[in-house]
């Protein structure tokens, strides 16, 4: 299956991971500051639920990634009302947004970024105009706290999420070069095989010769393009 049908695999994972703990972020905020229960249903909405919900519009969606563009895009709202109820706290809004970007550039989601900006600060707007929240630079205490799990944990799983991933894209890397070298059917080496090995034998024949030296295989004759007496000489060669 193509890379971008597994899209919602791989972007699923982050998005519950960020949004979940980021969401704790918002709720120690929330806990600090006089806030109706109203906003604390759109936290818990928003940090449990939205991801499941991705997963699935994207899973049965006909084109997963154009599916995952639009839930980017609410995750930008979301993010974006977030900052807005943080009251413009320097420090953990700086953190959600890097958080945000770097899962973003993991996933391989990096077009489109004027949209998502443009509904990043739709979702800042709509959220000040409905709680009008006074600007507090500083974070409390409990608020910055509550930005070690998301630092630690969450890059901590990122970290070895890269690092599975560049595990597989590896494994299916060397499956492909064996691929090139060995027919599947006859599982013996191919013919292009055979063709590098006739100019690595030439190289060397070539080098020797101007050593004055004993050439090194008995290869004496390769044309410009593989023939039948080129494929017999490197079975002669081979042994």
């Amino acid at each position: 299956m193509p890379l971008h049908r597994e899209i919602h695999r791989r972007t699923y994972p982050l998005r519950a991971s960020y949004l979940t703990l980021a969401g704790i972020v918002v709720a120690a905020s929330l806990a600090y500051h006089p806030s109706n229960i109203s906003w604390w249903a759109f936290t818990a909405v928003s940090a449990l639920v939205w991801p499941h919900i991705a997963f699935l519009h994207s899973r049965h969606h006909q084109d997963p990634f154009h599916a995952e563009y639009i839930n980017c895009l609410v995750d930008a709202l979301i993010i974006g009302s977030w900052v807005a109820l943080l009251h413009w706290s320097l420090l953990p809004s700086s953190c959600i947004l890097a958080i945000g970007v770097a899962d973003r550039f993991y996933t391989g989601l990096k077009r489109r970024w004027p949209s998502t900006l443009i509904a990043l600060l739709i979702g800042m707007l709509l959220m000040s105009a409905l709680i009008r929240p006074a600007p507090q630079w500083d974070a409390p205490l409990v608020v910055q706290l509550s930005l070690l799990p998301l630092i630690i944990l969450h890059s901590a799983y990122a970290s070895w999420s890269t690092r599975s991933m560049l595990k597989t894209l590896a494994k299916q890397n060397l499956q492909l070069r064996l691929l090139g070298r060995i027919d599947p059917l006859t599982t013996v080496y191919s013919r292009d095989y055979w063709w590098k090995k006739a100019r690595t034998a030439l190289h060397c024949s070539n080098i020797a010769c101007l050593k004055n030296k004993p050439a090194c295989s008995s290869l004496t004759l390769i044309a410009s393009k593989p023939s039948t007496t080129t494929t017999a000489i490197l079975w002669a060669t081979r042994f």
